[in-house]
């Protein structure tokens, strides 16, 4: 199993998390994220929200 973050779609906003401002029509690996213990990830039109290790991120 993947322990590994993707986003992809709209990013006026940063909402992806994915440091820059370009949307992004493949998905695109988190880095920051990347082998780390992901419990939850949330996304909505302008957020991304992942909760690491009883950390929340947005």
């Amino acid at each position: 199993m993947s322990k590994n973050v993707y986003v992809f779609g709209s990013n006026l906003g940063s909402q992806l998390g994915n440091s820059n401002l370009y949307n992004s029509y493949k998905p695109a690996l988190i880095s920051a994220f990347s082998n780390q213990n992901v419990q939850s990830v949330v996304a909505g039109s302008l957020h991304t929200i992942a909760l690491v290790k009883n950390k929340i991120y947005t």
